[in-house]
């Protein structure tokens, strides 16, 4: 397929995986149940399209799609589990990855770079590193260990993103609450209450863990994009019944 270059069709939600990435990192998932079980026969047939660039350009010229932006599964191989060096290791695999496919395939693949945002030293040097990679897209998290991306430890990360053109887009990693996993809806409505607190980087501002008014204007030059919305009540029934409809493990809960 012929990219449009004069009215793309761009999807900014695509995901990619890394193979030695997903094999430390998938059991310690929301996707797993934290190692609990293992993934059903056309999830794992899915897995492996999205380690292959050529594959997942076959499905854009299937869908009509002219370009993609790329992010790490971090529901399906998150990194924060484990301690910041070895999370920097995985982080610059994963960077380096997504880096190679939008250099052998730039008019159809933008990439975006992962950080180990437990460790702002670490997440500020990866940030440098990715963006001479060429890559200016953040996929970052919702929430850090719970510390939610509007805490003052994560300024230098906002300050930096916006003083080097970066747009961030935030995903969360998937409900990690046992009685989310224990009902089969870490994604269906977990994802969309983590999405619909951090939210608050705009809207709640002065709460707990939020921007205020003034650190608002502070980071006026941000350019942030959102993803898995439904934190109002209709959204969240309409994901359930969707989960339910094709896990039969989930269950329906008042």
């Amino acid at each position: 397929m012929e990219p449009n270059d004069a009215t793309p069709v761009i999807d900014f939600h695509s995901h990619f995986l890394v193979q030695d990435v997903f094999d430390q990192c998938h059991c310690h998932s929301p996707a797993s149940g934290f190692g609990h079980h293992q993934a059903p026969a056309h999830l794992v047939a899915l897995f492996e399209k999205m380690k292959n660039p050529r594959l997942v350009i076959e499905d854009m010229d299937r869908l009509k799609i002219d370009m993609s932006v790329f992010s790490s599964a971090t529901v399906i191989e998150p990194t924060s589990w484990t301690e910041p060096a070895v999370e920097l290791e995985l982080i610059r695999r994963l960077n380096d990855t997504v880096a190679e496919w939008a250099a052998q395939s730039p008019r159809r693949i933008i990439g975006s770079f992962v950080l180990p945002l437990q460790d702002m030293d670490l997440a500020l040097q990866e940030l440098s590193r990715a963006v001479g990679l060429g890559l200016r897209v953040a996929n970052i998290p919702s929430e850090v260990r719970g510390i939610y991306l509007g805490d003052r430890k994560f300024w230098p990360f906002w300050e930096a993103a916006q003083d080097l053109g970066v747009v961030s887009f935030m995903h969360p990693e998937g409900g990690k609450c046992a009685w989310f996993q224990q009902f089969g809806m870490w994604n269906s409505i977990a994802q969309s209450l983590g999405r619909g607190e951090v939210h608050g980087l705009h809207d709640l501002r002065g709460r707990p863990g939020k921007l205020s008014k003034t650190q608002g204007r502070r980071f006026s030059r941000w350019r942030v994009f959102s993803t898995q919305h439904g934190p109002a009540r209709p959204q969240r029934e309409k994901r359930a019944a969707e989960h339910e409809e094709h896990n039969s493990k989930a269950q329906r809960v008042p």
